[in-house]
């Protein structure tokens, strides 16, 4: 009977303390892990005469490398989507990292029918984010951004341009070379005034001078 109560107590210890192991543990793994945003920006400008009903919105993706790996969420399938509109700015995220590593994710513009006059950037960024365990039982992460040809960036910059049409010429303006015509006009027709003025003042002022005045002039 003793040996065998003795055999529950040693049980119950043996249980005791895996349960307390086991805490322990989940307390330490819940405690060792840190999250990260990744910064995506859109810059869209437009030249000319736009539209009143322009298009001013994109689509992109996030996508995982490795399909397991993190993501924000509302991904599926290591796939994220989302849309930016005009000049904006959104942070993917968080991502919570619980293990060391190096994650590796790919963003890029979806580009499904190209349309007239948009400029689309095409440039696919590469990110990784590398998570590390400290002395101090915590973790750090680091991200690094880089474009195509593998050089660092700042951060995920696409721009976006729309080329509108040139202003034409309102067809109501008139010329200088139009208006010629008319400035002829008016100079011949101020010279035929001018003329029958003269005339007509001469002959009112030989009429005005005295008839023996006159009469003399004639004879001379």
């Amino acid at each position: 009977m003793e040996k065998r109560n003795r055999k529950r107590r040693i049980k119950f210890w043996v249980t005791l303390c895996c349960v307390l192991v086991f805490q322990n543990i989940t307390v330490r793994a819940a405690e060792q892990s840190a999250e990260v945003t990744v910064p995506v920006e859109q810059v869209f400008t437009t030249e000319q005469i736009v539209p009143a009903d322009l298009n001013r919105s994109f689509s992109y993706q996030m996508q995982a490398v490795e399909p397991l790996d993190p993501m924000p969420e509302g991904s599926e399938n290591g796939r994220l989507e989302f849309r930016l509109k005009d000049n904006q700015q959104v942070q993917l995220g968080p991502i919570r990292y619980q293990h060391g590593g190096v994650y590796e994710y790919e963003i890029r513009q979806i580009i499904a029918t190209k349309e007239q006059n948009y400029s689309y950037d095409e440039q696919i960024y590469h990110v990784s984010v590398y998570v590390k365990n400290t002395t101090d039982e915590k973790m750090v992460c680091q991200i690094i951004v880089e474009n195509e040809k593998g050089e660092k960036t700042d951060g995920v910059n696409f721009r976006n341009s729309y080329q509108g049409k040139t202003p034409g010429k309102p067809s109501n303006v008139k010329t200088g070379d139009e208006k010629q015509p008319f400035w002829w006009m008016l100079i011949a027709g101020m010279s035929w005034i001018s003329a029958f003025a003269a005339v007509g003042f001469a002959r009112k002022r030989r009429m005005n001078v005295p008839a023996g005045i006159r009469r003399e002039k004639s004879e001379l």
